[in-house]
């Protein structure tokens, strides 16, 4: 696509490095346009800033006895120490500047646009030497642009509170770029990129728990550079040892949280398991659906029945479509679309552990948030989907291109509005009063029937 809208001599005269830097300057400026308006946005004083932030003991009162407790206890059901120590550094150079710390998120999602873009780019060169330069690039800038603008990100970079999510996923995203170098290294020159990477996933999940799958996303990085081969060739032991730094690490924060009874898999008044397994398959097909059409976001979307209340059947007809996505999945994997393959992968490991299969405590069944890196990999299927339609159609790249276009501008718009939501807990509240008069009338439906 960017083939297409760049001039023919412009292709011709200018190196890739230097369409790069335009094209991570487009993506920045695009990005930074969108949220502009977050620099004046306020703290969500009814919403998880004013203790996160504004009533942090270790902000307010840091010293030894603070930090001890910060490293080694969960704080309102939480780990992130560094994401604290990352408040506390605003606050001592700007005090409680809401702009301030509005204007460091966005700043940290720029690094992290430009390192999917970085990672897309690197996946594509080595899975598809066939490609041109300028369909790498224009495969990595649509993923990122999507990464960039897509309104379900607005929650983790708009709100301070969450801050959490964009300084992990800052962490992840090198750790899974410097594993695509390092699996291509000899085994001797390896070692380096393992050290850097175990640390990096340590400072990871002292962001944000949801850090811990990160072996798993290796897995199917090997999956698509074919070091691991369905069904003649699954694994083998140098696969997995050369994981193991990884794996102990994950193994000792999960080991440290269930302490605190967050991870464990079993906790006290939890839904059952087989209502947990519907509301993963439900959780998962609202993922996909806000993904392709973002058109009602709230920052709190509360389960569809108490524990011990009776589904509804909006929840079996989520299963249908679960089936049929799955499915679809399978189709794409026994034809060997490693790309199509690799980023519904990517989605789905990510969003794995808040899909309620193991049980967390939280009062929402799902939440925009948790799509921030997600987004990742149903933007490279979605796209893949895209030049699958233009290889078997051509003659529909100005209508599907025009599209593109447009479905870009949509999600910007949908962006900016979002931003206006969150300006504070006044208009967060104003946003998620629909969803609880929506819910309120489905209710009285039910009744009179």
């Amino acid at each position: 696509m960017l083939a297409k809208l760049l001039p023919l001599r412009f292709n011709a005269n200018i190196s890739s490095n230097n369409v790069e830097k335009i094209i991570l300057i487009v993506l920045f400026l695009i990005t930074t346009l969108l949220y502009i308006p977050t620099f004046f946005n306020d703290w969500q004083m009814d919403w998880d800033d004013q203790w996160a932030i504004l009533g942090n003991p270790f902000i307010l009162n840091p010293n030894i006895d603070s930090l001890k407790t910060l490293f080694t206890t969960f704080y309102y059901e939480q780990y992130a120490p560094f994401n604290v120590l990352f408040y506390f550094v605003l606050f001592k150079l700007f005090g409680f500047n809401a702009g301030v710390f509005h204007a460091a998120c966005l700043m940290i999602h720029l690094a992290n646009v430009a390192l999917v873009y970085k990672i897309v780019r690197e996946l594509l060169q080595n899975l598809r030497s066939h490609y041109s330069i300028m369909r790498v690039l224009s495969f990595a800038f649509f993923t990122s642009l999507i990464f960039a603008i897509h309104p379900l990100q607005v929650e983790s970079v708009a709100w301070n509170s969450a801050s959490k999510i964009v300084l992990y996923a800052f962490c992840y995203l090198i750790c899974v770029l410097l594993y695509l170098k390092q699996i291509k290294v000899k085994r001797t020159n390896s070692v380096i990129y393992k050290i850097y990477i175990s640390l990096l996933f340590i400072i990871a999940l002292g962001f944000k728990e949801q850090a811990i799958i990160l072996p798993f996303t290796f897995f199917a990085i090997d999956y698509v550079f074919g070091r691991i081969r369905f069904p003649n060739y699954p694994l083998n032991s140098r696969i997995i040892l050369e994981k193991l730094p990884y794996i102990i690490i994950a193994l000792a924060y999960w080991a440290f949280s269930a302490q605190f009874e967050v991870g464990s898999l079993v906790l006290k008044d939890s839904y059952a398991l087989q209502e947990r397994l519907l509301f993963g398959m439900q959780s998962m097909c609202e993922y996909v659906f806000r993904y392709l059409a973002p058109v009602k976001l709230f920052y709190f979307y509360p389960f569809p029945y108490e524990k011990g209340g009776i589904p509804n059947l909006s929840i079996y007809s989520n299963v249908i479509f679960f089936i049929i996505i799955i499915i679809f999945f399978i189709y794409n994997f026994k034809r060997k679309n490693k790309i199509f393959v690799f980023g519904f992968l990517f989605f789905l490991i990510n969003i794995s552990l808040v899909l309620h299969i193991i049980p967390v405590p939280r009062r929402f069944i799902t939440a925009d948030r948790y799509m921030y890196i997600s987004i990742i990999g149903a933007s490279i299927s979605f796209w893949w989907i895209i030049l699958y339609i233009l290889k078997k159609s051509p003659q529909l790249k100005i209508p599907v291109y025009s599209l593109v276009v447009i479905y870009c501008l949509f999600l910007s718009i949908k962006t900016v509005n979002r931003v206006g939501d969150w300006k504070n807990s006044r208009t967060l509240k104003e946003n998620v009063n629909e969803l609880i008069n929506n819910k309120l009338e489905k209710g009285k439906e039910e009744d009179m029937k």
